[in-house]
């Protein structure tokens, strides 16, 4: 085969996989009233966290959600409800949000960056204070948060995200009827 032949082919099989990576690959979009693109919104609603079966609901919480070139990170948690939900402390923000999966109306994502589980920064860890006096996964430790259900919302319709999993000896969930909605800010949605 010529060396053009081969040229040719190399060229080809490699216009053809970033073709076929980038069709894939998912993005974030928020909508800002117009149009969809980067912005920011904020998930809220109601969670639940235990520790060694001891648990501690929180009738509110807030998400901060930030879309900037079609990724998605959360560089702000606060829950509320009580004194103990009050002083939750969300460490190694921002937490990196990843799409696993999409379908017709959202996707599955990951909170989190699987990479970071022993690094300061990435992952997620939660100090939740007395009654549990728990570090989550543990005082140094990150960890992600997967299986995290996102269902899309519209330019009229609010977005979902539903949770339930652990961090080391906790377990985290949002809860019930609500879980966690863009309810008063814009909706967000993940495309393919």
């Amino acid at each position: 085969m010529s060396k053009f032949k081969i040229s040719l082919l190399a060229a080809v099989s490699a216009v053809a996989m970033f073709g076929a990576a980038s069709a894939s690959a998912a993005t974030f979009q928020v909508w800002n009233g117009s149009s969809w693109g980067d912005g920011t919104t904020h998930f809220v609603g109601t969670t639940t966290a235990s520790y060694l079966g001891n648990p501690l609901p929180c009738s509110s919480a807030n998400f901060t959600v930030v879309v900037s070139g079609g990724v998605a990170s959360i560089t702000a948690v606060k829950f509320g409800g009580n004194s103990a939900c009050d002083q939750i402390i969300a460490r190694g923000l921002p937490w990196k949000v990843s799409i696993t999966a999409t379908s017709g109306t959202g996707g599955t994502l990951t909170i989190g960056d699987t990479a970071s589980t022993t690094t300061s920064a990435g992952g997620v860890n939660v100090f939740i204070p007395l009654p549990l006096n728990a570090n989550c996964p543990s005082a140094a430790g990150r960890a992600p948060l997967p299986n995290v259900a996102m269902t899309n919302g519209s330019s009229s319709s609010v977005a979902t995200i539903q949770f339930s999993g652990t961090l080391g000896a906790c377990a985290v969930a949002s809860t019930a009827p609500t879980h966690l909605r863009t309810t008063g800010y814009p909706a967000a949605r993940v495309i393919p």
